[in-house]
């Protein structure tokens, strides 16, 4: 009797059924993961944020302004910026399908919060000197603020579907002559 080699249909589709299991438990685990990875862009700069503006108003006695350019920026979804890599914002001159830097970091209140983003990212941020709109929940040592309060803001589109859904924030207030602000607040996930 000869002898055969090989695998039988149903090896086989056990075998696929094995792969579908671990590619069910695995994508998901691995998404999760990618989202930390890029949450944690938003958190590093919302403190460099607020480090700037506690900077600005231990020289200046007052809050950087601006809210003439109180608007996110760069002003477009990062995650739909044409001719970008990995669908990031890439500041640079406008050329090569980057923003241009003068129309962002290099005006007011980013320039006096010495704040610039000059890497891909995928995070638009936001500053208002004088108003809390974002934030909806404010945290009891900033809403105890007896002076002007303020915040800013970081939104994304992490998950790629053209709509920005995830925002992270941090709101402040002066308190007796100093900056108080809050930790990092989701204000909305994807």
């Amino acid at each position: 009797m000869k002898r055969q080699f090989g695998f039988t249909l149903i090896e086989l589709m056990i075998v696929v059924a094995i792969i579908g299991i671990l590619a069910a438990i695995a994508i998901p685990t691995f998404m999760q993961y990618m989202t930390t990875a890029k949450s944690s862009e938003a958190a590093t700069n919302l403190k460099r944020i607020m480090d700037g503006v506690q900077i600005y108003y231990n020289k200046h006695g007052q809050l950087p302004s601006g809210t003439l350019d109180a608007q996110w920026v760069p002003n477009q979804v990062c995650s739909q910026q044409t001719g970008t890599p990995s669908g990031k914002c890439v500041p640079g001159e406008g050329s090569s399908g980057g923003y241009k830097l003068e129309d962002t970091w290099k005006k007011t209140p980013w320039k006096d919060i010495k704040f610039a983003l000059t890497k891909p990212h995928d995070f638009n941020y936001y500053y208002d000197p004088s108003s809390i709109s974002i934030i909806t929940s404010i945290p009891s040592n900033v809403s105890g603020a007896s002076g002007d309060k303020f915040e800013a803001a970081a939104k994304a589109d992490l998950d790629g579907d053209g709509t920005e859904g995830t925002i992270y924030g941090m709101c402040g207030g002066i308190s007796k002559g100093s900056i108080i602000y809050s930790d990092i607040i989701e204000v909305q996930s994807e």
